[in-house]
């Protein structure tokens, strides 16, 4: 048995050094809140894209110094090797994998001193409960309420507990009764290394709706600066050719010129000038 443990740990950080030396990056996630059908499913759906192992903390610091020569990386990545460890090996984006782990996140009911992972707020309205002891609650909880047609209502929407901070026995059991899941499970992101680089999970996350304004400003900007500098592209050239026949036709109206296109605006704007004139002179 003494002999068999250790070849055992022997193969799982040859395997390690193996994949890390295979993968750009890896990812260092917290498995502890979900379920073992969950982590199957998420395997499911990265399968293309990363390859997944647990590992002990201890025989992945072995792995990551026989790979790794950056001090730097290494002391960053001990800071994160606590508790359950998963690991998430890939060559593809780690922002891609970041965002499809969050986006299979699950809801649930908030437990007494789980942590609030946003604001939570508690919308106004009837919340369908019978006035009792729900009220003392609410009241400890600062949530303004009114008792009207024999059910408890809440006066105004209200933050009941910001971001980062924990959630009361009396709020937890608040939100079960209104049928609110606050808190997400799923496989939460520690750390990322990623081609030498070290990623913090704050600096993964994407606001979707920001990066789309971005691009679009960006699309109207460089469109902007095509038609200043007149550069032809095929976004650009439809609304240069556009802008050059305008240029030509305003000319006309000081030198009128006799070409194909343009003489019938030339003829027009005669005409204009010629009626204005008329009746300037009252002719």
């Amino acid at each position: 048995m003494k002999d068999i443990v250790p070849q055992k740990k022997i193969h799982i950080v040859n395997e390690l050094v193996s994949l890390l030396l295979k993968h750009r990056t890896v990812l260092f996630a917290d498995f502890s809140t979900i379920a073992s059908p969950q982590l199957q499913q998420l395997r499911l759906k990265l399968r293309n894209l990363a390859i997944l192992k647990v590992a002990k903390n201890r025989l992945i610091k072995i792995a990551f110094k026989k790979v790794v020569d950056d001090e730097k990386i290494i002391d960053e990545v001990k800071k994160f090797l606590t508790g359950n460890t998963l690991l998430l090996f890939t060559n593809e984006n780690p922002f891609l994998v970041y965002f499809i782990l969050e986006r299979n996140k699950v809801p649930r009911y908030a437990k007494p001193n789980d942590v609030a992972v946003d604001d939570i707020v508690i919308p106004a309205g009837n919340t369908g409960l019978t006035p009792g002891p729900i009220l003392s609650k609410f009241g400890a909880c600062k949530i303004p309420t009114k008792v009207q047609e024999g059910a408890v209502w809440i006066t105004k929407d209200t933050v009941a507990i910001k971001k980062g901070n924990t959630i009361s026995a009396d709020l937890a059991d608040i939100l079960k009764r209104l049928n609110i899941k606050p808190i997400y499970t799923g496989i939460r992101i520690k750390l990322a290394v990623s081609d030498g680089l070290i990623i913090h999970p704050e600096d993964l996350k994407i606001d979707l709706d920001e990066y789309r304004r971005q691009i679009i400003l960006a699309f109207q900007d460089s469109l902007k600066l095509c038609l200043g500098v007149v550069f032809i592209t095929n976004e650009s050239a439809p609304l240069i050719i556009k802008k050059a026949y305008l240029e030509a036709l305003n000319i006309i109206h000081n030198i009128p010129i006799m070409i194909s296109g343009i003489i019938e605006e030339a003829i027009k704007s005669a005409y204009i000038n010629a009626y204005l004139l008329s009746l300037r002179i009252k002719v």
